[in-house]
């Protein structure tokens, strides 16, 4: 998606934060950078943000325009989309339509680490603490306070502020404290607080319908706050129905398992991936052990796609319609993933992805086929420019029998096998008749509308119906 970068600044003492923005013009007096500080940014995506200063009128910025901002500098966003605010890397905060908050404090503490104050006015907002960021949040609304126990948190919170406060964590661990109460929720918990109240003890959430919820606020339709799904998951904790069943000597009824139906497995073994000249885009050469895995032998097709719209109410990709049998394209990370769960599968790994692209062997071919980048004149059979029917070409297939992993569609993958920048994915093989090598590995953010219109995905499982 295309967004606004913008610039902002905060002086604590000796030490200036910068928060940068990488286009645009400045609206603010911008104060001297020192020699130490810290990055961030926040991106207007697809709409305005708005900014206001105490005591002045909110300015709107566009897309493509620079502000900096001060604590106390509220944020709102009135607009389909979302606002993306960040702070050093180190905290991401995405702001949707009809929400309003405020930067309230960002103080540098002992051991490099940031300690950032927010206040939610209205509406909803996501908070996520990268993983091995040296920082704590504390946000504050009319009715709750919340904390981030841990590096790596992401949570969901609503806020209106004459009835509730609610919050559901995807990740990590985060500390509710409401009229003297506290309550604390983990990784696939939620919580709500009614106003003048405490907080309610911690219920098991369902975090594909957060996911499904969050495309379709970005979207242009009305649709109903988060605290009605709240309100209309169950009121116990996520062991309640094990305890249960224990307690009635039943074992627990397991999750069902995907058919096997197009798709192969690969047998568990050691792999080879990488290159052996690597570069920025090609990881050194080294051995995989990987566990037997089921793979897709196809990429996700429209028609595959559309019964998980229909299904679910998921936002419709950015290229849509398109024919039946084709891959499906426009598709962020975010996308594929709610896919793959809702399917009962999974992506699958970087590693998974190229040996099953590759094949078996301590020195596997670059390309499915095998090591001749032209495939004997048949890649020029591939159209440049759009996709083409799954399966329909059939030298494009690997020795396990995996079609279209050269070129068709860019393709998401989940867990990376070597290093990869902050907040980036990775997407493997190329688009339509342009192809990449199988060891070729393009690192970017989840929705980065340069690659976006032209990506798909395949799921993976690590069991199946019978097997």
């Amino acid at each position: 998606m295309a967004g606004g970068l913008f610039r902002l600044c905060f002086r604590f003492g000796a030490i200036v934060i910068p928060l940068f923005f990488l286009i645009g013009c400045s609206v603010f007096d911008q104060p001297e950078k020192p020699a130490a500080f810290a990055e961030a940014a926040i991106t207007a995506i697809e709409a305005p943000v708005q900014v206001a200063r105490p005591e002045t009128a909110a300015t709107e910025v566009a897309r493509g325009e620079t502000v900096t901002l001060q604590v106390n500098d509220t944020m709102t966003a009135n607009e389909p989309g979302r606002g993306l605010f960040r702070i050093d890397d180190r905290v991401a905060v995405d702001l949707f339509r009809g929400s309003e908050f405020r930067l309230t404090g960002i103080t540098p503490q002992a051991g490099d680490t940031l300690f950032v104050e927010l206040e939610q006015i209205k509406g909803h907002i996501r908070v996520q603490v990268n993983d091995n960021a040296k920082a704590k949040v504390r946000l504050v609304t009319s009715i709750a306070t919340i904390t981030t126990l841990r590096p790596g948190t992401d949570f969901v919170i609503c806020h209106n502020p004459v009835a509730v406060s609610c919050i559901v964590a995807l990740k990590g661990e985060v500390e509710v404290v409401g009229q003297g109460k506290v309550v604390t929720i983990k990784g696939g918990e939620a919580t709500y607080v009614l106003k003048d109240k405490q907080p309610f003890d911690p219920i098991c959430a369902l975090p594909n319908e957060i996911n499904t919820w969050i495309n379709q606020k970005i979207g242009t339709e009305e649709i109903p706050p988060i605290s009605k799904l709240v309100a209309a998951w169950k009121p116990e904790p996520c062991s309640a129905a094990t305890q249960s069943a224990a307690a009635a000597n039943q074992a627990p009824t397991a999750a069902p398992l995907p058919s096997a139906e197009r798709m192969v497995k690969i047998e568990p073994g050691v792999y080879s991936v990488g290159a052996a000249t690597p570069n920025e885009h090609q990881a050194p050469a080294q051995e995989i052990t990987l566990e037997g895995y089921w793979i897709d032998l196809y990429e996700v097709t429209n028609a595959q796609y559309q019964v998980f719209i229909d299904q679910t109410g998921h936002a419709s990709p950015a290229n849509w319609p398109g024919e039946a049998d084709r891959p499906v394209a426009g598709i962020t990370w975010d996308d594929a993933n709610a896919y793959c769960t809702w399917a009962r599968k999974r992506l699958p790994s970087e590693a998974e992805w190229e040996v099953a692209a590759r094949g078996p062997g301590p020195n596997p071919p670059t390309y499915p086929w095998g090591s001749d980048n032209q495939a004997g004149g048949k890649v020029y059979d591939l159209p440049l420019d759009a996709p083409y029917a799954v399966g329909a070409h059939s030298f494009n297939q690997s020795a396990f029998g995996v079609f279209d992993m050269a070129g068709n569609v860019w393709e998401w993958v989940g867990e990376p096998y070597a290093p990869a920048a902050e907040y980036s994915k990775i997407l493997r093989g190329g688009r339509y008749g342009l192809l990449k090598d199988m060891a070729y590995r393009e690192q970017t953010e989840a929705n980065n509308a340069r690659f976006v219109p032209y990506a798909g995905f395949r799921c993976a499982a690590d069991q199946v119906e019978g097997n």
